[in-house]
């Protein structure tokens, strides 16, 4: 067997090395990305909140948290570009849900959810992570709600959602609208 000459090993390990760097940038990229797309999500909803509670109708500036990327419109539905990568790195399923449920504040499909989920590195010792997060998630009725109409496509929602909804439909009730 013949040895490679030691030009081609060293410029072999410095390729290696600079896609090894390349790698990392492009990972601290992509969670600094997350980072101000979820920023910019909160300064708009406060924004928006605020004209709102001055009385201007319409909002002006638009929630979405594309901010040049290429990332598709599916993602923006689902919260999946809020989701850094390591997001949910050690933290069980309810935690993670529950993270992730609060950050996006709309309720998502069960596949939207563990798409995300797994998007943010939540790792599970059983076969299918799917069955692992419903399994712990119908187990705390106290945190999470869910909600299926006929004909239409179940969704997570977090109980606390719930109850700022019942306390918005008494106030409209009492108030006579």
């Amino acid at each position: 067997m013949t040895q490679a000459p030691k030009s081609y090993l060293v410029a072999r390990n410095d390729l290696e090395a600079e896609l090894a760097q390349i790698d990392a940038e492009t990972t601290r990229m992509t969670t600094e990305l997350a980072e101000l797309a979820t920023r910019r999500l909160m300064v708009v909803k406060f924004f928006n909140a605020a004209r709102e509670a001055l009385g201007e109708v319409a909002p002006t500036v638009p929630e979405s948290t594309d901010v040049g990327g290429d990332v598709d419109d599916q993602e923006d539905m689902d919260g999946l570009s809020l989701v850094a990568r390591n997001a949910f790195r050690g933290l069980g399923p309810v935690a993670a849900a529950l993270k992730h449920l609060r950050t996006c504040e709309k309720e998502l499909t069960h596949a939207e959810l563990v798409k995300a989920l797994e998007k943010g590195n939540l790792k599970s010792g059983s076969k299918r992570l799917s069955d692992s997060v419903r399994n712990a998630l119908s187990r705390r009725p106290d945190l999470f709600v869910w909600k299926k109409e006929p004909g239409k496509v179940g969704r997570w929602g977090l109980k606390e959602w719930q109850k700022t909804e019942e306390k918005a439909s008494e106030s409209t009730a009492a108030s006579g609208g």
